[in-house]
């Protein structure tokens, strides 16, 4: 009789094992799932196709230029792509970055590729404010009409332990050319942005 109570025990026990495992098995299969849904387009632009989520990869550079890679990202405040670059519209442009590993390094760099908006004798340069995940990391100061590198080093662990980066530029100082009667254009601008990379 106590044989069989226990060769009952050891069946359960081993069952539950089972249940266990594949709990957790449908939790990572659930997570992932989590970035292969179908989300719009390019939401600055307000419309476009369905299109499935792609995972950021360090080092990947994100190009601005239109049917470049800026598009799976571009979350809101930003203009339509031209020659390769983007300008931003409005003071706050933000991408939104799904990561594809959350094995991080001790830190990692920022860089930007991009040139400010001008308009000369009333708008010599431009503030740019960049937050990562909600918190300010660095303040770039762009002048000149050519296209230049800013970047800023940050610790690790401010990516970790997120599934997403968020990555806001503030311009708070963004402007029209309408606003000096030096064009037609009534949308704010900050600056042209031509490649971004986290590495």
């Amino acid at each position: 009789m106590i044989g069989i109570v226990g060769t009952i025990a050891l069946m359960l026990s081993r069952a539950m094992l089972r249940y266990v495992a594949v709990r957790r098995t449908l939790a990572v299969a659930t997570t992932l799932m989590a970035f292969t849904v179908f989300c719009p387009g390019d939401l600055s632009a307000g419309s476009g196709p369905e299109r499935e989520i792609t995972l950021y990869r360090l080092g990947t550079p994100i190009k601005f230029g239109d049917g470049e890679s800026s598009g799976y990202y571009k979350k809101s405040g930003w203009g339509e792509a031209g020659d390769g670059y983007t300008w931003t519209e409005g003071s706050r442009s933000s991408l939104h970055l799904p990561l594809a590993t959350m094995d991080m390094p001790t830190g990692v760099t920022i860089k930007a590729k991009l040139k400010p908006f001008l308009i000369p004798k009333y708008v010599e340069s431009q503030l740019i404010e960049v937050y990562v995940n909600g918190g300010q990391v660095a303040r770039w100061v762009a002048k000149g009409s050519k296209v230049r590198d800013f970047e800023i080093r940050i610790p690790g662990r401010t990516l970790k332990k997120r599934p997403v980066v968020e990555l806001e530029f503030r311009i708070p100082e963004a402007v029209s050319s309408l606003d000096f009667a030096a064009g037609s254009d009534d949308k704010a601008h900050g600056a042209a942005f031509y490649e971004v990379i986290i590495y």
